[in-house]
């Protein structure tokens, strides 16, 4: 019994060790329109400023030049702008085709019906699942 007992305290005791790896969320479906999908990493970091860091992914299906974009956000803590701090695209042979540090300049704030307000909203879902 106490052996049963201790391998159930052990058992539970690291349970949270072996917690799920972080996926790719959804955040834009490729479309006739816009060809392309739009994913946030879950793996959302809140910063000492009260910004969030999160990853972005870009997969472009019907582009012969390119394949993904992979950037670096942050997010303002009232969600209103959006930073992106890092963007390296990938060509159809998963080399590095670019890489730019800020390549959009300063904060933009989050317009309605736009890639950065999916994004902004996955962001949200993933925290609100937490």
């Amino acid at each position: 019994m106490k052996r049963l007992l201790f391998l159930l305290v052990t058992f539970t005791a690291l349970l949270p060790v072996h917690a799920e790896k972080p996926a790719w969320v959804c955040a834009i479906e490729w479309s006739e329109e816009k060809p392309e999908w739009v994913f946030v990493y879950e793996d959302v970091k809140l910063q000492a400023d009260g910004c969030y860091r999160i990853f972005i992914k870009w997969e472009f299906t019907d582009d012969p030049e390119k394949s993904m974009t992979k950037q670096t956000w942050l997010i303002s803590p009232d969600f209103d702008m959006v930073k992106v701090v890092k963007s390296v695209g990938y060509g159809k042979d998963g080399k590095v085709a670019y890489s730019d540090d800020e390549p959009y300049g300063d904060w933009s704030y989050v317009l309605p019906e736009t890639f950065a307000e999916g994004v902004v909203n996955t962001t949200k879902e993933i925290l609100l699942t937490r």
